[in-house]
């Protein structure tokens, strides 16, 4: 027999099964899963209860991995690079440029697309030529990433993070619940996970 189970239900499921939880929120971020890119909602008791899910192609590990791409790295893989690099940076120099690339309301999530091609089949890169506008030339696969490209990924750490303490907090006062459950691409981001006790109600 084989049963198909959607992409981060099962994120969430393994979380669950581990944790011991008897209640908690939870909340999955990934590239992509089948047409959605996350969901959050609750478990308990009674099962599952999915609070929302993000659509295709509104992804915040889209949006880290473009960033992965445009610093020369391997998208999908060398997202650590770019979070280690981001320690060295000042995120505000280009904060103000990345914070409006995306934005959150409630527990929504919206990328602004004109930016991205990650979307799209036949582009060779995850972003845009109005990225590159937005700001200046990628760095080539191999080239040695400099002060410029250390404030931008600072940024853009710092902007996916509020992304997801804003998306924790709007989920926590739906809730109610003190435990969490985290899955999907995103949350392998240690940077983020290491402060979500500190800037979230969990």
């Amino acid at each position: 027999e084989v049963r198909f189970v959607d992409h981060h239900i099962a994120h969430v499921a393994y979380a669950q099964a581990l944790s011991g939880f008897p209640r908690a929120d939870f909340l999955t971020l990934d590239g992509f899963g089948e047409v959605t890119t996350g969901a959050a909602g609750f478990v308990d008791a009674d099962g599952m209860t999915l609070l929302q899910s993000f659509p295709s192609p509104h992804s915040l590990g889209s949006f880290y991995s473009a960033f992965t791409q445009y610093l020369g790295f391997r998208p999908d893989s060398d997202e650590w690079k770019v979070m280690a690099l981001s320690a060295n940076g000042d995120s505000d120099r280009f904060y103000d440029k990345v914070h409006a690339l995306v934005r959150v309301e409630g527990l929504g999530l919206e990328l602004d697309l004109s930016y991205f091609d990650h979307y799209q089949f036949f582009t060779p890169n995850l972003y845009s030529a109005k990225l590159v506008d937005l700001l200046g030339p990628p760095l080539a696969p191999g080239e040695e990433p400099g002060p410029r490209e250390c404030d931008l990924v600072a940024a853009v750490q710092r902007v996916s993070e509020e992304v997801v303490f804003a998306l924790l907090e709007s989920l926590h006062a739906r809730t109610g619940n003190t435990a969490l459950l985290v899955g999907g691409g995103y949350f392998m981001n240690s940077v983020c996970n290491g402060k979500l006790l500190a800037r979230t109600p969990y």
